[in-house]
């Protein structure tokens, strides 16, 4: 026995069965299946022995008669690794993070082996962001691409191979690209010309094993327009001081109204009184990730609104890139819905792309899920934040100042 995990990354576990033959069994009311020695056994004492093998003398079965007793030999190691260069998907990691093994181990339960050292390459956690966010309606082939990147557009040929972190191993002869579900045999990607504003080229791209095709890691790499980084870092500097707006903003509710009929209608939590809050509908698909319902706020004296997100129970959603916002434009007239364009959703549409999201604008939704909250995102929310002011939140029916 040289494992201590059981098949398909293992090996059958040895039984009374493999040892003694039928008469034995049966004289000594013993089962053909009946281990010799339990995984749990011989996982702690494999971990005792690591790396070593670890030799076990065990006894087969309880003689009627004194002095026939039968023993086994066997020993017991970490099974079925192998040592060299793969890939980081095959690392048992969800992020898929490039590491180095001293002592390589197998796929199998508590397993592991002594044979030669392991290098598990893949895309660079130290350039690639991570992925922090999931959408059920997200592709499942789209939900394998665990690293995502934003890049502004420079006109240059990209060697894919600066993006992997190879540990000094030449990778020129062991791997092969994948481009948008199109193989490539040279390492060089050519973008190609200069994206559209808020149209973004983007790359799904997988690193193959050169003489097996087998998946060693993948990424998403999202191109931007060269203006991006320039018109987003512009826009921050300004609306990170200018914050006097935000006080004309109403508060918003804890919580929507009962919910109505089959169609799951949304009521309105606010008094007919108050008067500031449009009915709750829908925000556009993916623009607030997995928010279910949405409330704006009528237009303020300055032409602004305020935006309140909520989750599918109709709880209010106070952090993260799925709730509300304050706006600098309202939605109500042509004049500030164009403000609330170019101040409010454009630059919401740059962070998502600098961030490494693999998505555009498609009217007042975008065209895929949200798959990282990234430095630029977080920006975004620190000048558009979900409570823009002291005021206290109001729990339905409840007027403000009560």
């Amino acid at each position: 026995m040289r494992c201590v995990s059981s098949p398909p990354y293992g090996c059958d576990w040895p039984t009374n069965g493999m040892v003694l033959n039928a008469w034995t069994l049966v004289d000594n009311g013993l089962s053909a299946t009946n281990l010799i020695l339990s995984i749990a056994e011989a996982q702690a004492k494999a971990a005792a022995s690591w790396p070593s093998l670890c030799t076990v003398t065990q006894t087969v079965w309880s003689a009627r008669y004194s002095g026939i007793n039968t023993k086994v030999t066997f020993d017991i190691g970490f099974c079925g690794a192998e040592g060299g260069v793969k890939g980081a998907e095959h690392w048992n990691n969800p992020g898929h993070a490039p590491s180095y093994a001293p002592v390589s181990k197998c796929l199998g339960i508590g397993c592991g082996c002594q044979a030669g050292p392991v290098w598990y390459v893949g895309t660079s956690h130290d350039i690639f962001h991570i992925r922090d966010l999931n959408h059920d309606d997200e592709s499942e082939e789209d939900k394998k691409y665990q690293h995502c990147l934003g890049i502004v557009w420079s006109g240059r040929t990209t060697n894919l191979l600066s993006f992997v972190e190879s540990f000094g191993i030449d990778l020129t002869d062991l791997v092969k690209w994948e481009v948008n579900g199109k193989q490539q045999t040279k390492h060089l990607l050519n973008i190609g010309s200069e994206p559209g504003h808020r149209n973004p080229k983007i790359f799904r791209i997988k690193m193959l094993e050169k003489s097996t095709d087998t998946v060693w890691d993948r990424f998403i790499l999202v191109v931007c327009n060269q203006d991006t980084q320039t018109h987003f870092n512009t826009w921050y500097d300004r609306f990170s001081v200018e914050t006097a707006w935000l006080a004309e903003l109403p508060a918003a509710y804890t919580a929507l109204g009962a919910f109505i009929d089959l169609g799951m209608n949304a009521l309105n939590p606010e008094p007919a009184s108050t008067n500031l809050w449009k009915d709750p509908d829908t925000p556009g698909k993916y623009i607030h990730h997995t928010a279910r319902w949405q409330m704006r706020s009528k237009t303020t004296p300055g032409g602004h609104g305020h935006q309140a997100c909520y989750d599918a129970e109709g709880k209010i959603i106070l952090t993260g890139v799925s709730a509300g916002t304050a706006d600098y434009g309202s939605t109500t007239s042509l004049l500030t819905k164009l403000r609330h364009l170019t101040q409010d959703v454009y630059p919401f549409i740059h962070a998502l792309q600098l961030d490494g999201n693999p998505c555009r604008q498609n009217w007042t939704a975008l065209d895929h899920a949200l798959i990282h909250e990234g430095d630029c995102i977080k920006q975004y929310i620190e000048c558009r934040p979900a409570i823009p002011n002291g005021k206290q939140l109001l729990l339905p029916g409840q007027l403000p100042g009560e």
